[in-house]
């Protein structure tokens, strides 16, 4: 009986593995999620962060808005006191519809990018950018260069627990990011952040 129950055990372990490897190699060929297009397309032999082949600090906004313009984006408004300027996409525009992009004192030069009204994007979906790092009241810094903001925020005035599939509103680039917050200590309730930082928002004090 022993015997027969060891056999159905590794027989069963041997299924799961295929079926686990199997999985695993569909999963690798399939895209990103299609709205996430725009930090590929362009970007295969850029360095990070990217988008449709715009490196901040680096493209003129002459070339960002060409880039932009070929993918759905239209330039909408602009702030020269900034300067600042704007994009929306199209009907067609799958990425996120609103694009704002600052630049460098000289105008010339695209220096970040923040990306919003995004729709169809969680948290998980972005673990490609980078590992989180910091977390303050509905941000969360990714990698050295992303700050995602997380849409339940805007209806209430903190999240009340982070997990791979909150929603994303908008996603921030640069050169160098920072976000002052509270370091990351993984999918935990707030009562767990309070007990190891103090500082976190609404904590007793």
């Amino acid at each position: 009986m022993s015997r027969l129950l060891l056999k159905f055990t590794l027989f069963l372990a041997f299924i799961l593995t295929i079926t686990s490897l199997a999985a695993g190699a569909l999963g690798s060929t399939q895209p990103h999620n299609s709205v996430l297009s725009g930090f590929t397309e362009g970007c295969e032999s850029q360095p990070s962060p990217c988008l449709y082949g715009i490196l901040p600090g680096v493209t003129s906004i002459a070339f960002a808005q060409k880039q932009l313009e070929a993918n759905g984006y239209k330039i909408y408004n602009t702030i020269s006191d900034s300067p600042h300027f704007y994009f929306r996409g199209d009907a067609k525009t799958e990425t996120c519809s609103d694009i704002q992009m600052s630049t460098r004192n000289d105008g010339t030069t695209v220096s970040a990018i923040s990306l919003s009204g995004c729709k169809g994007i969680v948290l998980g979906d972005l673990s490609f950018l980078g590992f989180p790092e910091k977390i303050r009241q509905g941000y969360m810094k990714l990698g050295h260069y992303f700050v995602a903001e997380i849409a339940e925020a805007n209806k209430l005035d903190r999240v009340r627990q982070w997990s791979p599939y909150s929603q994303i509103n908008s996603v921030s680039m640069g050169k160098e990011m920072d976000l002052l917050g509270n370091s990351w200590h993984g999918f935990v309730p707030d009562w767990r952040y309070c007990q190891l930082e103090p500082s976190y928002v609404d904590c007793p004090q």
